[in-house]
């Protein structure tokens, strides 16, 4: 595609199991493979963007194969498969058409902007469920997305006047009820190994203020983040500062500080 110099889209198949470990199907080597599979789209995207190349993925839950004959008997294959039915909004396990069109759309002209996305459907907690697709950069901008560096190619009206992509994130899954168990959780496990277990560090410009207690409102955030979805933010992509989780923590109805100068 490179050498070819016209573009082109190249369409991943990730698995649900990368993003969330699902107790009725225990296993490690599976949801490993496929994780590595989700990093290397996303930088695989980054790469070739300047030679007009989309890379996406797509990340199915339960989807009605052959490779089920191999280790479900023939007369219990069908109650099998319906016994995951529960794990899709729709109440349904995927065929191989679901997702061969799935595959079919990334690849049309139709997504001809839409690059380094995981079209996914991912259990959340408490038992709920949701069919969701990572925005593409040119939809509407929530409090605290993340600027990737521009890449070559087409912009919209948008990209021009920020002059740069955003990493959307989409804060609305996030409620209080959230923030505060984040918050608890700090407490519970201390500054070291809360930043060891979720992946992020110290704030340096500003304090969450709750109960007396001073926190790090960026790691607070994307904790809570991953704790209404499932899915675990890297510190990289969203903000900390005012364009990003001190304006989500406001408007959740939090007090956000800047921190106390060191004297």
């Amino acid at each position: 595609m490179v050498e070819h110099g016209r573009g082109g889209s190249i369409v991943t198949i990730g698995s649900m199991w990368a993003h969330q470990a699902i107790g009725a199907t225990p296993s490690s080597g599976y949801p490993a493979a496929k994780g590595g599979l989700h990093a290397l789209t996303r930088n695989l995207a980054l790469e070739l963007a300047p030679y007009q190349i989309r890379v996406n993925a797509v990340a199915p839950a339960v989807v009605a194969t052959p490779i089920f004959e191999k280790f479900i008997p023939a007369d219990k294959l069908e109650e099998t498969l319906h016994s995951f039915d529960g794990f899709h909004p729709l109440g349904r396990t995927g065929t191989a058409r679901d997702l061969a069109n799935t595959i079919t759309f990334l690849l049309s002209p139709a997504t001809s902007w839409v690059t380094r996305r995981h079209l996914e459907r991912r259990r959340r907690r408490h038992g709920r469920t949701q069919l969701s697709i990572r925005q593409c950069p040119c939809a509407d901008r929530p409090p605290g997305a993340r600027a990737l560096p521009p890449t070559a190619g087409r912009t919209c009206e948008r990209q021009r006047s920020w002059g740069r992509n955003e990493y959307m994130v989409a804060w609305d899954h996030v409620t209080r009820d959230d923030v505060v168990r984040a918050i608890q959780e700090y407490d519970r496990l201390g500054p070291k190994e809360f930043f060891s277990e979720h992946g992020f560090g110290p704030t340096t410009t500003y304090d969450l203020v709750w109960d007396e207690g001073r926190y790090p409102p960026k790691a607070i955030l994307g904790t809570a983040y991953e704790f209404a979805t499932g899915q675990r933010l890297a510190s990289g992509d969203f903000e900390g500062g005012k364009a990003g989780a001190v304006t989500v923590l406001g408007k959740l109805g939090f007090t956000v500080q800047p921190r106390r100068p060191v004297r």
